[in-house]
């Protein structure tokens, strides 16, 4: 798989690895060990897929998953609603999606600062703070509000945090996004 993103889907605190595969995204659920096994099921539903974000597009508080794909000279849109821990391979229908799209933090893993890049579907000021494991709040930063949509920020100061895994929180109102950023020394 070329294009692979590690998200927790399955929500057992281990990284699992998500990547267009053909004509379907496919996933591998992380064993905590460094090792991976085949997920019970692809998301299928997509042509070529070429783009992949996570978000809680929905609200539950699950990471769900954004694909794109093109056939034909179309691209189109598809969202997997992660309804029990783990990605259920049916799509929502887009229209109904008014959640936060979140890209990984580039680069990851970082020294001094990143770039996020991530949708909302408001014009309303954005919060984004980087999480301990411990779940203290170690930097925080807020976009002023711009036009609903794709927007970006680079995030600085990582210098100043101890090395090690951070959770990167976005949210906009009651919608919130979550992923992660390695910081080195």
């Amino acid at each position: 798989m070329s294009g692979i993103r590690a998200i927790d889907l399955d929500e057992d605190g281990h990284f699992d690895l998500v990547g267009p595969g053909g004509l379907q995204v496919n996933s591998l659920r992380g064993n905590g060990d460094g090792t991976f096994r085949r997920a019970e099921s692809a998301l299928g539903g997509w042509m070529s897929s070429s783009f992949i974000s996570f978000g809680d597009f929905d609200g539950d508080g699950h990471v769900d998953v954004l694909g794109s794909g093109a056939t034909g000279g179309l691209t189109s849109f598809s969202v997997f609603l992660n309804r029990t821990g783990g990605v259920v391979g049916v799509p929502a229908p887009i229209g109904r999606v008014a959640g936060i799209a979140l890209d990984a933090p580039f680069p990851n893993p970082a020294r001094s600062s990143f770039v996020l890049r991530y949708r909302v579907p408001d014009r309303a000021a954005v919060s984004i703070d980087l999480v301990s494991i411990s779940g203290r709040r170690v930097l925080s930063r807020t976009a002023s509000p711009g036009a609903a949509g794709e927007q970006s920020l680079r995030i600085e100061g990582l210098g100043r945090l101890a090395p090690g895994v951070y959770g990167v929180v976005v949210s906009q109102g009651d919608r919130r996004a979550t992923t992660r950023i390695v910081v080195l020394p």
